[in-house]
């Protein structure tokens, strides 16, 4: 038994190191990438069999708080973030007619990770409830203030220096520079755990914006009749195109004696699959629809920016306005008007 156990907790350090040292790579890597998916999928699967482990040796449980863990043990914690994260890098195909759909499902499974994420930090006493429920109960399209914002991007900042300065300690810790101190350790896994929070707690915010987009799109496209799928599209792309008719100069002489014409609608333009010149390739709904998930990738790609504080720089804003103007007076006593103008133009 005891055999058995030490080889599940051997399992669950090399997955779990495994899967970081993944996730940190992808972080580095486009979607484009090649084997971007392969690594990702791969980085998944180590995060997944660490929680099971985490259940199976009984990691966590209700009645215990942080303090009684050691670092080697805290660090499981973030198993389930790191999930989270990974399931919401997944590549979307563009081409893809049921993308949206696809893309509605990661986002939900994510949320799923992310709130039990935030629950167990809950439940080891690392935040209190009141803090994060709000970002536990939030709906599709819900928004937070912008104080909030604020305060979460300061506490962001707070928690990135504290790990940078814990993560030198244990650089000296590692080369024998200081002793080596249990309790460095579990502050820079603390100092990352909480940073973890913050970034969850912002990605759930940005998540239940794309969610309630894509629901809005989802819902439209169930409404309106089915469009030829890609596959179709392609096949139909593929086909011999019909020979065109072609007009000789007595074909011309027979149509002027006869009176005979020409219906526009058998001319067929030679192409490629892609319609004749100025022909819609897209339904109006179907143009309304791809605006709107632009808009949402856009909205997406603005919360994660850092919200600049209005009052930051007002003070550089007045003195700068303040020396422009000082240097245009002065130029002003320098210089007389008309100086340089030779031909007396203007």
């Amino acid at each position: 038994m005891m055999a058995e156990t030490q080889e599940k907790q051997q399992g669950l350090r090399e997955h779990y190191e495994e899967g970081v040292k993944l996730h940190t790579e992808l972080k580095s890597m486009s979607t484009s990438t090649e084997g971007y998916e392969e690594k990702r999928l791969k980085a998944l699967h180590h995060f997944k069999k660490s929680s099971e482990l985490v259940r199976e040796l009984s990691v966590f449980s209700s009645n215990e708080e942080y303090s009684e863990h050691s670092a080697a043990s805290l660090k499981y914690v973030l198993t389930s973030a790191y999930t989270a994260d990974l399931i919401t890098m997944t590549k979307v195909i563009t081409d893809d007619p049921e993308r949206n759909q696809r893309r509605l499902r990661t986002l939900e499974n994510a949320k799923t990770y992310k709130v039990e994420f935030l629950e167990l930090c809950i439940s080891l006493s690392i935040r209190d409830a009141k803090s994060l429920a709000k970002y536990i109960e939030m709906k599709p399209g819900a928004r937070l203030d912008r104080d909030v914002k604020l305060a979460t991007m300061k506490g962001t900042k707070a928690a990135e220096t504290t790990l940078k300065e814990l993560t030198d300690k244990m650089a000296s810790v590692k080369s024998h520079e200081i002793d080596d101190d249990e309790d460095i350790g579990r502050e820079h896994v603390l100092a990352m755990i909480n940073l973890w929070i913050y970034k969850i707690c912002n990605l759930l915010e940005i998540c239940m914006r794309e969610v309630d987009m894509l629901t809005h799109i989802v819902s439209k496209e169930a409404e309106k009749p089915q469009s030829p799928s890609q596959s179709q599209r392609s096949q139909e792309a593929e086909r011999t195109p019909s020979k065109p008719i072609t007009l000789t100069k007595a074909d011309i002489e027979r149509m002027s004696r006869t009176g005979e014409s020409i219906n526009r609608a058998d001319f067929k333009l030679i192409n490629r699959g892609y319609g004749p010149i100025g022909a819609p390739t897209m339904t109006l709904d179907e143009f309304a629809d791809q605006e709107m998930l632009k808009a949402a990738e856009a909205s997406a790609r603005q919360a994660q920016e850092p919200v600049e504080d209005e009052n930051d720089d007002s003070d550089a804003k007045a003195d700068a306005a303040t020396y422009k103007a000082r240097a245009w007076d002065e130029f002003k006593d320098n210089v007389r008007r008309g100086d340089g103008n030779r031909y007396n133009m203007g």
